[in-house]
């Protein structure tokens, strides 16, 4: 449950900083 979470957490994070890092045009 903690490991879902956590990775859940991780995946967001991660596509939110590539979104950040290269904004779609």
């Amino acid at each position: 449950m903690i490991f879902g979470c956590f990775f859940s957490i991780s995946g967001i994070s991660g596509f939110a900083y590539l979104i950040f890092r290269f904004p779609f045009h």
